[in-house]
């Protein structure tokens, strides 16, 4: 209701996936043959993953593995891994100072939020823009917000939403209405 709200024109389809499949690392191969390969068969141009906590990880999780593939993402207080990566990234001077190490054979539960930073850190290389498509929301009180300064040093501030409250739909429905409306109004200026 809250993205309808915006844009009536939008078509809404709730993915609810497991934890099974993030921690085996299938999360991202599920919602490509699930939803969106369905969805481009069927003519949708353009798709939006919106994702709140861990569903905001899998959108990230899916644009590491699907890189463009969905036109842009609503990041909804996203869980972004264990405080041990991101004591590393803080301890480094920061996402750019950071070194993920080798790259693993595959994404699992021991390294899925390495992997996940590791990715992030492309977003800071010259001609990437992935972040101008990337929008943040959470709580001023929420669990997860002291592993969103890297993230948001790679968006632009004003795609970064804070609101009063936890972690928690009450401040996750309406800050969705007015991520979409600052999406249209973006949009309306192009």
């Amino acid at each position: 209701e809250s993205i309808r709200a915006e844009m009536p024109e939008a078509d809404v389809v709730l993915a609810g996936i497991t934890f099974a499949y993030y921690m085996e690392g299938r999360m991202p191969q599920r919602l490509h043959e699930e939803i969106m390969l369905p969805a481009r068969e069927s003519g949708y141009k353009e798709i939006w993953l919106v994702g709140a906590s861990m569903g905001g990880m899998g959108a990230l999780m899916y644009d590491r593995e699907y890189p463009g593939d969905a036109k842009g993402l609503v990041l909804l207080a996203p869980y972004l891994g264990s405080k041990k990566v991101l004591e590393q990234i803080n301890q480094s001077g920061g996402l750019q100072n950071w070194e993920a190490g080798p790259v693993p054979a595959t994404v699992d539960r021991n390294n899925f939020d390495r992997e996940l930073w590791r990715y992030l850190k492309t977003w800071q290389t010259q001609g990437n823009s992935r972040g101008n498509d990337v929008w943040l929301a959470y709580g001023d009180k929420d669990k997860l917000k002291a592993a969103t300064p890297p993230l948001q040093n790679l968006l632009p501030p004003n795609h970064v939403f804070v609101r009063p409250g936890g972690h928690a739909w009450v401040v996750w429905t309406p800050v969705t209405k007015e991520v979409f409306s600052a999406i249209r109004k973006e949009r309306e200026k192009n």
